[in-house]
């Protein structure tokens, strides 16, 4: 047994498939299956695209990495080159004072003596404030 609402519902389905062309209803079924299948298409196409993006990217960051860690590198070894030489120069630099300094004690003895002297006194002066 059928409730009135339930005949009211059935009724009014048959009366609105009366009212529309089934050719119609056909056509727009046909229209609404190729756009869903726009829509899958458009959704794959977009997915590729971000996943071309996301390779390109990383690619890239790949890349502009290993340039950075190979300059790196490269300024790295300038710099040790540089602190040897500097290193090396001042090496040279304290040897030739040293050379120089004994080689002026030796020609003037009495001097050095007098020079080491009067430091040291100097020193012993500030040392007793």
């Amino acid at each position: 047994m059928a409730t009135a609402a339930q005949r009211k519902s059935a009724n009014s389905r048959s009366a609105s498939t009366d009212l529309v062309d089934p050719k119609l209803v056909s056509e727009f079924d046909t229209q609404l299956s190729s756009l869903r299948a726009d829509i899958s298409d458009l959704t794959a196409t977009v997915k590729a695209m971000a996943d071309d993006s996301s390779r390109r990217a990383t690619e890239t960051a790949s890349s502009l990495a290993k340039d950075g860690a190979e300059k790196l590198r490269e300024t790295t070894e300038v710099a040790r080159e540089r602190a040897m030489v500097a290193g090396d120069d001042a090496y040279a630099a304290g040897r030739a004072a040293a050379a120089q300094v004994q080689g002026n004690v030796a020609q003037n003895p009495f001097a050095a003596l007098a020079l080491a002297a009067g430091i040291g006194f100097l020193a012993g002066a500030l040392a007793k404030r």
